[in-house]
């Protein structure tokens, strides 16, 4: 027999459950542009940038921003979690030069 009152567990407790919880984040944090040489040759050779977010960032979630932010066109994401941030390798369309976004960000 079903129990009457609460029609689930999480406003029972009054705790999220874990759909609720994926389905509303939105913690995509930048916290800074990468600019080694490794950054720059990836910048040259595969139209390509390397920024770090926070871990709780999805790549659905750094590339919307990303896009609004930069006003530019992002054909790829990739994503690694170092030291507990997230490593994102961001590669841009061809309209968009890595060059002209790297300059308005102030990296050259």
């Amino acid at each position: 027999m079903k129990k009457q009152g609460a029609k689930n567990s999480s406003q029972k407790t009054g705790l999220k459950t874990k759909k609720e919880i994926n389905t509303r984040r939105d913690d995509t944090q930048m916290m800074n542009v990468v600019s080694s040489e490794k950054a720059l040759r990836l910048m040259d050779s595969n139209n390509g940038l390397i920024f770090i977010f926070s871990k709780a960032s999805t790549k659905k979630g750094i590339k919307t921003f990303l896009e609004k932010k930069l006003d530019a066109k992002i054909s790829n994401v990739n994503t690694l979690i170092v030291k507990g941030n997230k490593k994102v390798y961001v590669y841009f369309s061809k309209e968009t030069p890595a060059i002209d976004v790297a300059t308005k960000l102030g990296i050259l």
